[in-house]
């Protein structure tokens, strides 16, 4: 279908997530940044361990549900074009760089407060 299969936040240990280790198909990325994780110093790298060992792209997120953790983890992608198909091409192409930080206590807690 043309899309890209990336997983997101994998060895996460307080949400569910997809173990990389135990797929028999590989994605076409891994996140490797994701600002939500609570232990990100240990679930980041995992993550990027696994991505360089299978040599996945590597792609992060801000994993958003509130407007201030907009962009705390963002994918730089380098491509020919803006169009769809430039970029997707760029992902699997692993023509992507990871960056950002993990959500600070009081980027938690509104979050918190917000849910219903």
């Amino acid at each position: 279908m043309g899309g890209v299969s990336i997983v997101a936040h994998p060895y996460d240990m307080f949400r569910s997530a997809i173990k990389p280790d135990i797929l028999t198909t590989m994605p076409d990325a891994i996140e490797v940044i994701n600002s939500a994780s609570i232990l990100h110093s240990v679930t980041w790298k995992r993550a990027r361990t696994f991505a360089e060992e299978k040599q996945l792209p590597q792609t992060a997120g801000s994993d958003s549900h509130i407007p201030e953790t907009i962009g705390k983890a963002f994918t730089t992608i380098e491509c020919e074009s803006k169009t769809i198909a430039s970029v997707l091409d760029a992902i699997r192409n692993g023509a992507t760089t990871p960056d950002g930080q993990a959500y600070s206590l009081g980027d938690r807690l509104r979050k918190l407060a917000r849910r219903k």
